[in-house]
């Protein structure tokens, strides 16, 4: 019974990763176009390409937009640090 449950919730984790592997031209229109805006498509469609090997945009285009907003993220921590915005004194 032991295996039985762990394959039962392994089976779980992947129905809830189903969503990662559709491909994004399945979207209508409007969608389709909004979400190649959005950072974390780059992400998935990474995961995405690395598991199957197929993938909406181009690889490194997505690890560029990624890199880019990581950077940008970090940026604006270290000038918040440095600046002591909203620390106690």
């Amino acid at each position: 019974t032991r295996w039985r449950r762990s394959r039962i919730s392994s089976s779980r984790r992947c129905r809830s990763c189903r969503a990662t592997f559709y491909s994004v031209q399945t979207l209508p229109e409007p969608f389709r176009t909004l979400s190649h805006w959005n950072p974390i498509f780059y992400l998935i469609d990474g995961a995405r390409f690395g598991v199957t090997g197929v993938s909406d945009a181009p690889p490194l285009r997505g690890l560029i937009i990624c890199a880019l907003v990581v950077a940008a993220i970090l940026a604006v921590g270290w000038r918040w640090l440095n600046s002591g915005y909203r620390m106690k004194p």
